[in-house]
């Protein structure tokens, strides 16, 4: 795959990240989070250099909007498409009449039960785990929820899966970590080669809070309700 075909391939990607999040996340998100709304920051134009600031800087994909209306927070999104019987980001087309069937058995026996968060990249350039470790340890912004769905396929697609972490958990599990116990590490060759950590929300869950849906896809309970997962928000989250 040749410069321009790579970015093509990564917009095409984008594009069908944020129409799939927003069409198919969105209304998960805004029940889990107890959200009134959420707002795409790659459509906010007012002001070109505070967009870039929030989104490539700052890493907020979305900003969601409290129920009360008088707070803000900062969400990192990040979408692959899983086929059921291919893996994740695969796919074949939902209309085949085994899909539903397929679905089902896919959430009741299996699931793709792991956060990405990229950790390098070919290029050299900071990768996501990179500028949020800094942004914690420096207390500069970062978003408050790293979110994670599994959607079937890119176009047509059915939601599979969705897993809300707070990131300053996320990250710092990772850190503080050990491989193959809490999250494992792989490579991708595709859209540009990079490798990943693959955090396990089994292991996660042990020791912190993970909002999901469907609710049952991991059997354990987190031991914080929800109103005290939302509470605890330090300064420089955003």
């Amino acid at each position: 795959m040749n410069y321009n075909e790579l970015k093509e391939r990564i917009e095409k990607d984008k594009y069908y990240s944020r129409l799939n999040f927003e069409t198919l996340c969105i209304p998960k998100v805004k029940e889990l989070l107890q959200l009134k709304r959420i707002y795409t920051v790659e459509n906010y134009s007012a002001n070109e250099t505070i967009k870039q600031l929030l989104d490539i800087k700052t890493g907020a994909d979305y900003i969601g909007e409290t129920q009360n209306g008088l707070n803000t927070v900062g969400i990192a999104n990040r979408i692959q498409w899983a086929h059921p019987l291919k893996g994740a980001n695969s796919w074949a087309t939902p209309k085949e009449e085994w899909w539903p069937n397929q679905i089902k058995k896919f959430l009741k026996q299996k699931g793709f039960k792991t956060h990405t968060i990229r950790l390098e990249r070919a290029s050299g350039s900071p990768t996501e785990f990179e500028k949020r470790l800094t942004a914690i340890e420096k207390e500069y912004d970062f978003p408050v929820y790293t979110i994670q769905s599994y959607i079937s396929a890119r176009e047509e697609g059915s939601l599979l899966s969705i897993a809300i972490a707070k990131t300053r958990d996320l990250i710092l599990f990772i850190k503080n970590g050990k491989q193959k116990r809490d999250f494992e590490i792989g490579n991708v060759e595709d859209n540009g080669a990079a490798s990943f950590y693959y955090v396990y929300w089994e292991r996660f869950i042990t020791s912190h809070t993970l909002l999901l849906w469907p609710s049952n896809l991991i059997k354990k309970t987190p031991q914080r309700t929800l109103n005290e997962f939302i509470k605890e928000k330090t300064h420089q989250e955003v």
